[in-house]
């Protein structure tokens, strides 16, 4: 089975199907990120099999949900997770990724250069200085994987989101305590919880068929968070860094 196989069989279990030219894009990013990640901390997984499941996939898993020619933020998108699968999988939505990293900023922007993604920006900065009077509630959706905590996540995502937009929230299966500790940052910042969704992908078939030697889970379950943006979030968050993590809402 060819590498890349991998992603199309994995979101095949969740109805979706990506075009054999996403896959090559896929397939480029993989090459430039462990190009790079030789030079710089990326990431620490590295073999294509699990880079394909546990980034790409992962990734993507929630790609049906978002409106036609809508903007994304990706706060945080570090190695450019999961904005730019996003990107690949839907040209026609326009996607910024922030990152407070110019060594990550530079890497993502040989990406975008090296796959033509003409839907994607990549902007070297901090959420809380991103977030001016031009990009503040600007965004359909804003978007984090694996950043922070959810109530620290939402004072620096929710600000961006339009009114009715969606602040999604990429995190593992074990999300009831955090999600709990968040509830009151999410209502102070103008949003709340409208849907959590599990999306869960079986790779014991996939397993078989490489090497014998390697060990992987059988079955691997996302949650993805849906909060939605009820009315203006104040204007005094989000705060600086040191108070968010100090003294988080």
């Amino acid at each position: 089975m060819d590498n890349f196989d991998i992603i199309n069989k994995t979101l095949l279990q969740n109805n979706i199907v990506l075009e054999s030219s996403c896959i090559n894009k896929l397939e480029k990013f993989y090459q430039q990120l462990i190009k790079y990640n030789k030079v710089m901390n990326l990431t620490a997984i590295t073999d294509i099999y699990e880079v394909s499941l546990k980034h790409f996939t992962d990734s993507l898993f929630h790609v049906k949900h978002y409106k036609s020619n809508s903007t994304i933020i990706d706060i945080g998108s570090g190695a450019g997770f999961p904005g730019i699968p996003i990107a690949i999988a839907r040209p026609d939505i326009n996607i910024t990724l922030v990152d407070s990293l110019n060594k990550r900023v530079e890497f993502l922007n040989t990406v975008i250069n090296e796959l033509e993604l003409k839907n994607v920006t990549a902007i070297h900065s901090r959420a809380q200085e991103y977030c001016t009077t031009e990009h503040r509630e600007r965004f359909d959706y804003s978007i984090a994987r694996a950043v922070a905590p959810l109530n620290i996540l939402s004072e620096l995502c929710i600000p961006f989101v339009k009114i009715r937009g969606e602040f999604i929230a990429y995190k593992s299966l074990n999300i009831d305590n955090e999600i709990e500790s968040a509830k009151h940052a999410i209502i102070e910042l103008g949003g709340e919880i409208n849907k959590i969704n599990h999306y869960t992908y079986n790779t014991s078939l996939i397993n078989s068929e490489y090497p014998k030697n390697k060990t992987y889970f059988d079955k691997i379950t996302r949650s993805i968070i849906e909060i939605k943006k009820i009315s203006s979030t104040k204007t005094i968050y989000p705060r600086l860094k040191n108070l968010i993590t100090s003294k988080p809402l």
